[in-house]
C-alpha cells in the first residue's frame, strides 16, 4: 500500500498510517506495535496453551473476536490484550470496551505476532489473557428440588 497523491501532488497517508497514528494518540494503547514472535508478551500468551502455565498464573487464553468480546461483556478485565490496528478500528463496540481498560493492558500487534501467541489453526486478530473465573458453588449445579 503506497501513499496516494492529492490534487496538488502531495503524498497522502494511507488508511493504515492514519489508524496507527490515531491509536498511538490514545493513552491506554501502547505506543509501539508488537511485531516480533519473540516478544515476551507473545511468548507468555503462547505458554498459556499448557495447563500447568494456566494453573500457575490462574489465567485463561482468550483467542478471537467473539471470545474476547464475550469476556469483556461479562465484566472480565484482561491482563493483556494484543489486537491488530484494523480490528481495533473496525469494531467500534470492541474499541470502546478496550479503551475502558486500564493503561498498559491493550497493545497493538501485527497479525504474525498474534498468530504466534494463538493456539488456533485459523489466524486471529485479537488475543488476550484474563484471570480464570471462579468456579460456581456446587450447589448451583444441583436441580432446584435438591438444593438447601
Amino acid at each position: 500500500e503506497g501513499a496516494g497523491r492529492s490534487s496538488r501532488g502531495r503524498a497522502m497517508p494511507t488508511m493504515a498510517t492514519l489508524c496507527v497514528a490515531h491509536l498511538a494518540s490514545l493513552a491506554h494503547v501502547s505506543q509501539q506495535t508488537i511485531s516480533s514472535r519473540q516478544n515476551p508478551m507473545v511468548k507468555a500468551l503462547r505458554r498459556l496453551d499448557k495447563r500447568q502455565e494456566r494453573e500457575k498464573g490462574s489465567l485463561v487464553l482468550l483467542e478471537g473476536l467473539r471470545l474476547v468480546s464475550d469476556a469483556l461483556d461479562a465484566g472480565c478485565t484482561p491482563d493483556c490484550v494484543l489486537v491488530t490496528a484494523d480490528t481495533f478500528e473496525q469494531h467500534a463496540g470492541l474499541r470502546a470496551r478496550l479503551e475502558a481498560l486500564p493503561s498498559g493492558v491493550v497493545h497493538l500487534a501485527t497479525p504474525d505476532a498474534i498468530a504466534a501467541a494463538c493456539t488456533t489453526v485459523s489466524p486471529q486478530t485479537i488475543v488476550a489473557s484474563a484471570p480464570r473465573p471462579a468456579a460456581p458453588p456446587l450447589e448451583c449445579l444441583l436441580p432446584p428440588a435438591r438444593r438447601g
